[in-house]
Order: structure tokens, then C-alpha cells, then sequence
């Protein structure tokens, strides 16, 4: 994989629909956002991405997927 800068990728979930995100990084590390501009991580305990946050310094799954509305604070 060469770099990325801002490309939306579609995405498939295991436990969710396809999901377009758009992507900057390479194949060693790669940061995620909803067209909306929200963070996303894949969350692999879920099967699905879900919205990010930073908590103590490292990025988390908010538990919440990327296709429902944002919860507060993130």
C-alpha cells in the first residue's frame, strides 16, 4: 500500500452495511474519519467501526457505530 492523503475507501463490516471513510496513512498506520469528519476505529470486539475518542492519550472505540448519530463529546 503507498500512501493515502484524504481518499474515500468503502469499507466492508462484519456486523454491519458497507461504509465509505476517508483514509490518510500508509500500511503501517492509518487514521480514519466519517464524511462528516468524526474519527472512526475499527472495533473488532463489535465487528463494525465505530466513533473514536481519546482517552488518556490513546484513541478508543466509542462503542457506538459510525452509521448511527455521534454520541456526545466525541
Amino acid at each position: 500500500m503507498s500512501a493515502i492523503f484524504g481518499e474515500t475507501l468503502s469499507f466492508g463490516q462484519a456486523n454491519g452495511p458497507d461504509i465509505r471513510l476517508r483514509v490518510t496513512g500508509d500500511e503501517f498506520y492509518a487514521t480514519y474519519e466519517t464524511l462528516d469528519g468524526y474519527t472512526a476505529v475499527s472495533d473488532t470486539d463489535r465487528g463494525f467501526f465505530c466513533y473514536g475518542y481519546l482517552h488518556n492519550g490513546v484513541l478508543v472505540s466509542s462503542g457506538v457505530p459510525v452509521t448511527a448519530p455521534p454520541p456526545a463529546g466525541t
